[in-house]
């Protein structure tokens, strides 16, 4: 057989070892100051996610009592690696049942993920992960509260993803979706 006609790249036998990141749904709780306002894992609170660079999973199983098993996070047969519901209704009502329980403000957020992705029953673990659009809860009867989202989406757009507020007429009911397009972004970067 000939090489590859002329002006065109030689056939692949493989696939490339990168695909588009997997999009799901997480919530966060805020950590940190006004000058540094961080993401913070709801479950590992000791969890600050990085800005600019991507969150990578680990095991934490060898925390757990028995012996520890290490292994590359996600692994299929552990719970480890980084959490994403599959839906935004799943989030909002997770979001609604914990909203007045966390000690700081709530974020709900779309996350990206890759590397290594695991499929399971609640939505997806992944490897990496890094925020993909996130909103700032705030009940819309409250005077005060969406000034305060919109600091707090302020203080977010660090990690230069679009960030909204988002207005409740309360925890226990929250909407179905979030609202898209009817109000621009915070641009990224303040």
């Amino acid at each position: 057989m000939r090489g590859p006609a002329r002006g065109y790249p030689p056939p692949v036998d493989v696939a490339p070892d990168y695909l588009e990141p997997l999009r799901g749904w997480r919530l966060w709780e805020l950590a940190g100051g006004r000058d540094d306002l961080r993401l913070r894992s709801l479950v590992r609170r000791d969890c600050r996610w990085p800005v600019g660079g991507p969150l990578v999973a680990d095991c934490p199983s060898g925390r757990l009592p028995g012996p520890p098993e290490r292994h590359e996070a996600p692994e299929a047969s552990c719970w480890c690696g980084i959490h994403a519901f599959s839906d935004e209704g799943t989030a909002l009502r997770t979001m609604a049942d914990l909203g007045q329980e966390l000690d700081g403000p709530v974020v709900v957020g779309t996350v990206l993920l890759w590397g290594a992705v695991v499929q399971c029953a609640e939505g997806l673990r992944g490897q990496f992960a890094y925020p993909g659009e996130l909103w700032v809860p705030h009940l819309a009867g409250r005077p005060r509260g969406r000034p305060v989202a919109e600091r707090l989406a302020a203080g977010l757009a660090r990690y230069r993803v679009p960030v909204h507020t988002l207005p409740l007429e309360s925890w226990a009911d929250p909407p179905a979706r979030v609202p898209r397009g009817d109000r621009a972004p915070l641009p990224p970067g303040g």
